[in-house]
């Protein structure tokens, strides 16, 4: 049975299909990381497909109280937006509370699977999108515009799942 043969997928963009899509923290962090505390993501963190806790930096609960706008909840999709631009991964249950410094935070709507958003932002379309819209001279930039507009095919739920269990 062909994937795709009974329902039509919808042309649509992340902006669409997502509850809100915001950027995280920018500024001057060296003083607030703590040796224990609220985990606080940052582009070394996000590899295509996969959260990595290598390097992973902590700030105090107080700090992450002042910081709702770029809290990460399990379920989002955290992209890189400098240096790497694009590289995206779902954060995982293992993070219930979470922050980060400049990435792009993404929470799929309930029609877009996590996991299914993550594969079409890191494919070669998805790529190839991110490189047209990278903005800065000196440090490519991926900002939360052209997340919002960045073209998304989406197949019903069902097949979502089905394709992510194939990836």
């Amino acid at each position: 049975e062909e994937i795709g043969a009974q329902t039509p997928w919808e042309a649509t963009t992340f902006g669409q299909v997502c509850e809100y899509i915001t950027v995280g923290y920018v500024g001057k962090m060296a003083d607030q990381y703590v040796e224990d505390g609220i985990p606080f993501l940052r582009s070394l963190n996000v590899r295509p497909l996969r959260f990595d806790e290598a390097d992973l930096a902590f700030i105090s609960p107080e700090f992450h109280e002042t910081l709702k706008k770029s809290a990460l909840a399990p379920g989002d999709l955290a992209v890189v937006r400098t240096g790497d631009p694009g590289q995206c991964c779902v954060i995982p249950e293992s993070l219930p509370e979470a922050n980060c410094s400049d990435l792009v935070i993404a929470r799929p709507g309930p029609e877009l699977l996590p996991e299914f958003g993550a594969l079409v932002i890191n494919s070669s379309l998805g790529q190839g999108f991110v490189r047209s819209e990278q903005v800065g001279v000196a440090q490519a930039h991926f900002n939360v515009g052209s997340m919002k507009r960045a073209p998304l095919n989406l197949p019903p739920f069902a097949e979502q799942h089905e394709i992510v269990r194939r990836a």
